[in-house]
């Protein structure tokens, strides 16, 4: 019942958030998880936070914020 009622609400969320934000958009948080695995590493097993990961988080955000930015359309 648990995984029924876990998988349901992410469906429906993730379902919710794409007729608001359209697929494109809701596809980038695959790309903001690592960020988080990342984090809840260090915070919650003390593993270490590497220059090279740190850096891998910075570009892992910047692009998730240029693929995010709305298209300019064009008036013709």
């Amino acid at each position: 019942m648990l995984g029924v009622l876990g998988t349901g609400l992410g469906f429906a969320a993730f379902f919710a958030l794409v007729a608001t934000v359209g697929p494109a958009r809701t596809m980038l948080v695959t790309y903001v998880a690592p960020v988080f695995a990342l984090a809840y590493g260090a915070a919650f097993l003390h593993e270490a936070v590497t220059v090279a990961a740190a850096a891998g988080v910075v570009l892992v955000v910047a692009g998730t914020r240029v693929a995010s930015r709305p298209v300019p359309r064009t008036g013709a």
